[in-house]
């Protein structure tokens, strides 16, 4: 797979890129939005939105979204999914790499664990339930939930730590890592 162009293109509120890639012999030109922000107490943090990008699959002309979809299926034991998969994720890595090198994503454990620790201490715990593990503490914080998630991944895991939890006296839910994961996480980094 290979990076045929890419085009940063004006925007005001959020990113906007246009990356065009060959797969297969399959030439695929992809758009991107989403945003970056710097993190209250550092490091920067990258947000796509839409992930699910406005895809045009060319073979020498422009093709039929679901008729390529279904010829693809046809003729390739992996199917379209699989496809689809590995061009975004290649198209990520290639978007982060151009345009976002600083990001999180790139950065040390050292680093990711010493944000952390500065989220760490000013973050409010809340008081959630999940299933039968009773109560406990979590944080909402999202620049924690980012850095727990890409501490996580880096570890070798495969789903991060992040999960729906039910507030206590609350009729909704909300998403958050665990006080004792964002411990643990820390501990182990240092022993």
């Amino acid at each position: 797979m290979k990076l045929v162009s890419a085009v940063s293109n004006p925007d005001y509120v959020r990113f906007s890129k246009t990356l065009t890639v060959e797969h297969k012999g399959i030439v695929v030109k992809q758009e991107y939005y989403g945003t970056t922000f710097a993190g209250r107490h550092g490091g920067r943090f990258i947000e796509i939105d839409d992930w699910e990008f406005d895809v045009q699959t060319f073979l020498g002309e422009e093709v039929n979204p679901k008729g390529f979809k279904e010829m693809y299926n046809k003729l390739f034991k992996k199917g379209y999914e699989s496809f689809e998969q590995e061009v975004e994720e290649f198209s990520k890595k290639v978007l982060i790499e151009k345009y976002f090198p600083d990001i999180i994503e790139n950065s040390s454990p050292r680093y990711l664990i010493d944000l952390l620790e500065i989220y760490e201490k000013d973050a409010k715990e809340t008081p959630a339930t999940l299933g039968s593990l009773g109560t406990y503490n979590i944080y909402k914080d999202w620049e924690i939930l980012q850095i727990a998630k890409e501490l996580h991944k880096q570890g070798g895991a495969e789903s991060p730590p992040i999960a729906s939890h039910k507030e206590v006296g609350k009729d909704h839910s909300v998403r958050g890592v665990s006080t004792e994961y964002v411990s643990l996480l820390i501990y182990n980094f240092y022993k």
